[in-house]
């Protein structure tokens, strides 16, 4: 058995390793130092400042062994990020070596009070040569191992410690929730007992998902605006989903597949639109039966199943409510369109939301015209063209005389802030600048026309 002794070391006389496996074998002390911000990034930075705030982990020892070329100096073979972020908090100028003006700033800031408090010495664990460290260092880098490495916590695990820190976790407060207030089978409140917190929690991660289920996290606890009932559908079968594993990993992993999800949900699952807001509440706080909201009818005219009915605001931060999902098919290029679109913010970058919205609006009217056979002129005028569409919907009962009147008022009224002709003078007039709401309102005008459009 190798022989090692514990040493606290001054941070000056350790070296980074030129053979570390992060990267290729280097030639200086510089080049490394460069090579580690560049692989490492964020992470880095958000290590200096874990350091700033709580110092070096006690529970983690480096592993150093002497240097070979210089006597009174250690080669670290395990703790070489932590070395790294210690050098760049002594000497915030070396961030240049990979890091843009935004990080070296951060760095700056943290080296300002790390300096008032520096680390000098760090306890390491000294090996004579640096094979008889390596059996430490795969251990501690190579997974389980059968157990004889670091056995990682799972998301039940880590959401309990998180608990006992008083750090809750979002995706078990909506289980606790689900599993205390919602009318549940006996299966259902069976598959309870081993959820899959990871998969919730993506869910309950993901902004347009509490958007749609109208709820939000704030300083970690799960809250809504809404009463209990309004909220319980849409939790209930969120959880259901996951835990009966109707929605595996592969069904939620990116953002398109989450988005699409929400389109799953049927109005009575989701918070009525119309619904009076109430003072916002935790979600740990309700302990008693909620009763499900269940609609009068079944049906509500002008809404599409799947759809949800939500109040238009224009507080929202993109053009395109959380809530409207289209499914465009066979269309790839409007598709991704409309996924830019969707993940725009309008404030900020109004130019880029108007002329998009333009081109997604007529190549959506045209598409649609294409897919009914209706027929129009080349030269025909977006106006006329949507004109056109909105007769053929009429017609055939797809879309009322009411809600077509918004679409025809923008075609006939050209000085109006939503018509098509101001669409157009977004793109040609170089004197009229689009203005976030206005753009948000000729969205919800459009909304239910772009729906039919797109079931």
């Amino acid at each position: 058995m190798a022989k090692y002794s514990v040493q606290e070391v001054n941070v000056e006389k350790l070296l980074l390793d030129v053979r570390n496996p992060r990267h290729d074998i280097l030639g200086s002390q510089t080049d490394t130092l460069g090579e580690i911000i560049l692989d490492q990034k964020g992470k880095l930075v958000k290590l200096a400042k874990d350091i700033v705030d709580f110092g070096i982990n006690p529970s983690d020892l480096t592993i150093v062994t002497p240097s070979e070329d210089e006597s009174d100096k250690f080669i670290v073979l395990e703790g070489n990020r932590r070395l790294a972020a210690l050098q760049l908090l002594s000497a915030p100028a070396m961030a240049a070596l990979g890091y843009d003006s935004r990080n070296i700033n951060k760095l700056k800031s943290y080296s300002k009070k790390y300096k008032d408090n520096p680390i000098e010495r760090l306890p390491c664990v000294v090996f004579s040569q640096r094979d008889d460290a390596n059996h430490w260092i795969e251990l501690r880098h190579t997974g389980e191992n059968g157990g004889r490495g670091v056995v990682a916590w799972k998301a039940k695990e880590k959401a309990r410690f998180n608990e006992l820190l008083g750090k809750p976790s979002p995706a078990l407060q909506v289980l606790e929730f689900v599993r205390r207030n919602a009318s549940l089978g006996e299966e259902e409140t069976e598959t309870l007992k081993k959820p899959n917190l990871t998969n919730i929690q993506r869910l309950v991660g993901d902004p347009d998902v509490r958007e749609a289920l109208g709820i939000d996290i704030t300083d970690g606890y799960v809250n809504t605006n809404l009463p209990p009932e309004e909220i319980i559908n849409g939790l209930s079968k969120l959880v259901i989903d996951v835990t009966t594993q109707r929605k595996s990993v592969d069904d939620i992993r990116h953002k398109d597949d989450r988005t699409n999800y929400i389109y799953e949900f049927t109005e009575e699952d989701l918070p009525d639109g119309n619904a009076n807001p109430v003072e916002t509440w935790e979600l740990r706080s309700q302990t008693g039966p909620v009763k499900p909201r269940v609609l009068p009818s079944k049906g509500v005219s002008g809404v599409a199943p799947g759809k949800k009915s939500v109040p238009l605001s224009t507080s929202r931060p993109t053009l395109i409510p959380a809530s409207c999902v289209l499914r465009i098919k066979k269309a790839p290029r409007i598709n991704k369109i409309y996924r830019e679109l969707r993940g725009l913010e309008v404030k900020g970058f109004e130019n880029a939301c108007a002329i998009t919205f333009r081109v997604f609006l007529e190549l959506s009217v045209e598409n649609y015209a294409k897919a009914k056979n209706i027929n129009y002129h080349e030269n025909d005028s977006l106006a006329n063209k949507i004109g056109k569409v909105a007769k053929y919907m009429e017609s055939n009962k797809l879309m009322s005389t009411d809600e077509l009147k918004p679409i025809r008022v923008a075609c006939s009224t050209p000085d109006n802030l939503v018509s098509i002709k101001t669409l157009h003078a977004y793109v040609h007039n170089p004197y009229l600048s689009p203005k976030a709401d206005d753009l948000k309102l000729t969205w919800d005008d459009f909304e239910k026309f772009f729906i039919t459009m797109w079931p």
